[in-house]
């Protein structure tokens, strides 16, 4: 992961945090597209014809930065926690940038010794997903 290096060159975790946050004005500009949904792009989707947990994330991202957060809802609930998470990481990649320092080390830290419990999290709303 960008920035998990400790020592990892300043630019390097400044552009890492760049490509990031490029993520909203690129499902910004391609919501026509990203919305049509014509060609499924999850394996677990094309296999089992039922949607994964992440299923509908980059078409939420594109109505959620259109505004649309009922659209963006009903492709994944958990589009704004997904944001979140970008937010935050880009916000460490920043700091280490400007400041020096390993955040963004931190924070892959913290979610490589919790993982788990973001996998049974994941497991229950998918369940529910599937099911509701």
């Amino acid at each position: 992961m960008i920035g998990h290096a400790a020592g990892a060159p300043r630019m390097i975790r400044l552009l890492g945090a760049a490509a990031l946050m490029a993520t909203f004005p690129i499902s910004w500009a391609l919501r026509d597209v990203l919305s049509r949904d014509l060609m499924p792009v999850c394996i677990f989707r094309i296999a089992t014809g039922k949607p994964c947990p992440l299923c509908g994330m980059t078409r939420a991202f594109a109505h959620a930065t259109h505004g649309d957060l009922r659209a963006a809802n009903a492709m994944n609930p958990l589009w704004w926690l997904a944001a979140m998470v970008i937010l935050v990481f880009a916000a460490a990649l920043i700091a280490d940038g400007i400041a020096g320092g390993d955040r963004s080390g931190t924070i892959v830290g913290f979610f490589q010794r919790h993982w788990r419990y973001f996998a049974v999290a994941l497991g229950f709303f998918w369940l529910a997903r599937i099911t509701l």
